[in-house]
């Protein structure tokens, strides 16, 4: 997927419409999450530099601006995702590291998502599902 399409998806409220309706949450519960990680679909995205491409676009920052990540946290999305062991599988094969190495946590610092992410609150909202 062309990273315009992800932009023009996020600004035209595609993704957060799919997060109101409900899909986002569906997909976790039904364990599509879960076997993206466990197939290793996840890894492969962040090897062939799709991750790093998509913050280098501006599509992470525009999902937090457009309040789409503090939607996902409010729907309970984050919390199935660590009750789900989806975050633990991501560190397990190796994806978070992956993203230190490749430098996508880097670019999304230097992008402002992580800095965005904090002032919105998101930051909070998982920090406090994590621990729930």
């Amino acid at each position: 997927m062309e990273a315009g399409v992800v932009v023009a998806s996020v600004e035209g409220r595609v993704v957060a419409t799919y997060v109101e309706a409900g899909v986002v949450a569906a997909s976790v519960e039904a364990g599509v999450v879960a076997a993206s990680v466990a197939t290793g679909v996840v890894a492969a995205s962040v090897e062939a530099g799709v991750v790093a491409v998509s913050v280098e676009a501006g599509v992470v920052a525009a999902l937090v601006e457009a309040g789409v990540v503090t939607a996902l946290v409010e729907a309970g999305v984050v919390t199935a995702l660590v009750e789900a062991g989806a975050v633990a599988a991501l560190v397990e094969a190796g994806v978070v590291a992956a993203l230190v190495e490749a430098g996508v946590v880097a670019a999304s610092v230097e992008a402002g998502v992580v800095a965005a992410s904090v002032e919105t609150g998101v930051v909070a909202s998982v920090v406090v599902g994590l621990t729930m």
